[in-house]
């Protein structure tokens, strides 16, 4: 028969801070991570968007079978909340589409200030004095470190880093690669400063129209 370990019983915070202090474990990252895009990654950035796509197939198929039964002010409200749904979701979908083109046929492997790419069976290696600058582009969700809210448009999950070469070739790590945030990526495993962005519309293909949204992390 297995004993309970007894509680502990603490005088005052001094003891509690003690007891913490003794007991804990420092958590030790591996040295490097691969990222690749997997069909979990890609349902859980996608999954909001698909529950306002089924929602809007059920709005429809209602209106459909119940016709008759609607007056026209409901056919105006209904079909102008329905359109709204649709503008507010269809981004999303061409986002995932953008991203998976960027990254497809791609593996990398991200360890201190070293970039390994895995692409069509071919490896190349970046290392740190290659790299030009490094951009982390996010929605205003995201890229807001104030505290607030991080959710925000249908597609605030999209984000994306791009590291630029100082020879202009340009790499895209994007949100399809990894579970997490990318910023943990450059933080733990990159370890190299980087801009911060924010887009409205994370595509790869926007560009920062003033200063006042970037945003310069050095804390490594």
């Amino acid at each position: 028969m297995e004993l309970e370990e007894e509680p502990y019983f603490f005088d005052d915070d001094a003891q509690v801070v003690d007891w913490y202090n003794e007991h804990q474990t420092d958590y030790e990252y591996p040295s490097s991570v691969t990222l690749k895009i997997t069909l979990p990654i890609q349902i859980q950035s996608i999954i909001f968007p698909l529950l306002i796509t089924g929602f809007l197939a059920a709005i429809a198929v209602l209106m459909v079978i119940d016709a008759s039964k609607i007056d026209f002010k409901f056919f105006i409200f209904g079909g102008g909340f329905f359109v709204f749904l649709a503008v507010m979701t269809l981004p999303a979908f061409f986002l995932h589409a953008e991203y998976l083109e960027k990254n497809k046929n791609e593996e990398y492997k991200i360890e201190n200030k070293k970039i390994i790419r895995r692409k069509n069976g071919v490896e190349e290696f970046y290392s740190a004095d290659e790299i030009d600058n490094i951009y982390l582009c996010f929605t205003n969700s995201k890229f807001n470190t104030t505290g607030r809210s991080r959710y925000g448009l249908v597609w605030h999950n999209y984000h994306y880093a791009k590291i630029v070469m100082k020879s202009g070739e340009e790499l895209y790590l994007t949100s399809l690669l990894y579970p997490a945030d990318i910023e943990e990526v450059l933080d733990r495993y990159l370890k190299m400063p980087y801009w911060r962005l924010r887009q409205w519309y994370p595509s790869t293909h926007s560009t920062i129209l003033n200063d006042d949204d970037k945003v310069w992390n050095d804390d490594l």
